[in-house]
């Protein structure tokens, strides 16, 4: 479908930082891109530790830095709450 209709559903750029992320940072076990690409967002499951999280940021910002891009982290976690009401001015300095 998306080779049809020129719009690429695996996006080789996430494809390539998924690969990298996952084999060069230590607590990363893979990740995934959710929907149907749309440069914007992919999913990680890692260590739910300062250690990973400090390598995380550490890999993106070099990342970022090479290939001309903007990764941020938006610190989300699974949880086992279920929903829930959040604060939105936490999340102010994301949106641009």
């Amino acid at each position: 479908m998306g080779e049809r209709s020129r719009v690429p559903t695996k996006l080789k750029e996430y494809t390539e930082l998924l690969d990298a992320i996952t084999e060069g940072v230590e607590g990363v076990a893979g990740g995934v891109v959710p929907g149907t690409g749309g440069y914007d967002t992919i999913i990680l499951l890692v260590n739910d530790d300062q250690k990973t999280m400090s390598m995380i940021k550490k890999f993106l910002e070099k990342w970022s830095k090479e290939k001309g891009s903007n990764i941020n982290l938006l610190g989300t976690r699974g949880e086992l709450e279920g929903a829930r009401k959040e604060d939105a001015s936490k999340y102010r300095e994301l949106v641009k």
